[in-house]
């Protein structure tokens, strides 16, 4: 996959833990660009969730790759990219996709903690 695909150790390790032997199938939907730097998900993994009835940016960025858990700020990073690649799967319009990529900007921020700023908040 590594060779074929011409993708990097961590992404094939994080494809191949998360979908098995369907990890081929991911690499063969697109691109395997980064969603964003030093995160092993990609593009292709976005076209595959919506396929599996994955129908919003939040979905995409929580629960198929937990990026909205892991980290905050690559999450919101993440979210013009997602809703970019679904508008275009889903065939959204301008409209659905800007309430989309609101409506996820608005999820990560209130649901990711940034640990730094509240060890100080605390104190």
């Amino acid at each position: 996959m590594i060779q074929k695909y011409n993708i990097p150790d961590d992404v094939a390790e994080s494809l191949v833990k998360t979908y098995g032997g369907q990890a081929w199938e991911i690499c063969s939907l697109g691109p395997s660009t980064r969603l964003v730097p030093g995160f092993p998900y990609i593009e292709a993994e976005v076209v595959y969730a919506c396929r599996e009835y994955a129908c919003t940016v939040e979905d995409i960025l929580s629960r198929r790759t937990r990026l909205a858990f892991l980290n905050k700020d690559a999450a919101l990073q993440a979210v013009p990219k997602v809703a970019d690649i679904m508008a275009k799967e889903l065939g959204w319009t301008e409209d659905v996709a800007a309430k989309q990529i609101t409506a996820a900007i608005k999820y990560v921020e209130s649901y990711a903690v940034d640990w730094d700023n509240t060890a100080t908040k605390v104190q």
